[in-house]
């Protein structure tokens, strides 16, 4: 496990996530990611929008954000979620629990709100590896689309 700590990002901090969603575009993993402008970051500064931190430095960080449903087979009409909108870990501090301790604070926040349930949506490449990430934290498939 890693000794990063979880916690709100802030203006400080802005910078160092913008670079992580710029590598994150670079490695071309999730199909059609574009790296957001630093002050669409700001913009989401808030409970939802967490950062890992270690020794000192941002290594990853995920947002969220609350909607209400409008009626899904899984969601009834009415009732609040949070949408898992990113989580970014560095390459060089993967496979180390970040992930899940990012998810897991962004649910909490969630939880602290009065909102229980949770979508995401995944353009990844590797979509297996997403998979299984999501399933150690409590997540079932709803469906699934694809191309070819």
């Amino acid at each position: 496990m890693s000794g990063a700590v979880i916690r709100e990002c802030t203006r400080d901090d802005i910078e160092s996530v913008l670079e992580m969603a710029r590598g994150w575009e670079a490695e071309d993993s999730t199909y059609g990611y574009v790296a957001e402008k630093a002050d669409e970051l700001a913009g989401r500064i808030g409970p939802y929008f967490l950062v890992a931190e270690s020794r000192g430095c941002v290594v990853g960080y995920a947002f969220g954000s609350v909607h209400v449903s409008e009626g899904t087979a899984v969601l009834p009409a009415g009732e609040a979620y949070v949408e898992v909108d990113a989580i970014y870990v560095a390459a060089e501090h993967r496979s180390s629990g970040i992930g899940g301790m990012l998810l897991d604070g962004l649910l909490e926040a969630a939880r602290r709100n009065g909102v229980e349930r949770s979508l995401v949506y995944s353009a990844t490449r590797d979509l297996e590896k997403v998979l299984r990430f999501y399933r150690r934290h409590g997540f079932k498939n709803w469906y699934v689309r694809m191309y070819r």
